[in-house]
């Protein structure tokens, strides 16, 4: 999952993607074979009929900020994060967090278009 560090909403609204997208993945065989067909090939669950073994998966909450230094998030949206991450754990699923930084250039624009948006 990846997510923009913006606002709590967007960032609560994509946590609680990856809950349901790993409880479905984990209880539902059909939505591992409607998943399946999607993936390459060399990506493929072997027996998408059967529960998969959990712990040979990560789920990555990949977030990107353009501020420099420890991903910072709004209090809730760590809240949620925190949930998100315990209720998949219970799944048996590993769970990783990542800040995803912005390049120079193009924190940059971003600022550059900021400010011609204000005049």
């Amino acid at each position: 999952m990846a997510s923009s560090n913006t606002t709590f909403d967007y960032n609560s609204h994509l946590f609680a993607q990856g809950v349901n997208s790993a409880e479905l993945f984990q209880t539902d065989p059909e939505f591992r074979q409607k998943v399946n067909v999607l993936l390459p090939e060399a990506y493929q669950i072997p027996e998408p009929s059967k529960r998969p073994d959990y712990g040979e998966y990560r789920v990555v909450y990949a977030i990107v900020s353009d501020i420099d230094g420890d991903l910072e998030l709004p209090f809730f949206s760590k809240l949620s994060l925190k949930n998100a991450r315990r209720r998949m754990e219970g799944f048996g699923y590993k769970v990783a967090i990542s800040k995803i930084g912005v390049a120079d250039d193009i924190r940059k624009r971003q600022i550059i278009r900021k400010k011609i948006n204000k005049a």
